[in-house]
């Protein structure tokens, strides 16, 4: 397994300690967490998917950003992860209701 950070402050692309994954292409899994305004903004997902085109790119609202050693606020943190066998698959559901959540993971067990 290969891991890139990056870190995203103000529009700006930072890689965050050593870079492992040489070509982005080889990127199966985008794990981000960021600050609500940050990555609800269009901008992020398709910077992303431009950078990792082969990677499933999984986007959550976080209340600080982990950062090496430290914790960012307002601001996205990515992790990209290269497996060497492992496949990725993701799958989504709408939870309108924090009640109905118990079913919903039902339904993304199902799919």
């Amino acid at each position: 397994m290969k891991v890139t950070q990056l870190h995203i402050n103000d529009e700006q692309i930072h890689v965050a300690g050593r870079a492992e994954i040489i070509d982005p292409l080889t990127a199966d899994l985008v794990l981000v967490f960021g600050d609500k305004d940050q990555v609800s903004k269009a901008l992020t997902y398709e910077v992303l998917s431009q950078r990792y085109p082969n990677a499933e790119i999984v986007i959550c609202s976080s209340a600080g950003e982990i950062l090496g050693n430290s914790i960012q606020n307002g601001t996205i943190v990515c992790t990209a992860i290269a497996f060497e066998k492992t496949t990725i698959q993701t799958a989504s559901v709408l939870v309108t209701d924090g009640h109905e959540s118990f079913s919903k993971g039902k339904e993304l067990i199902e799919e």
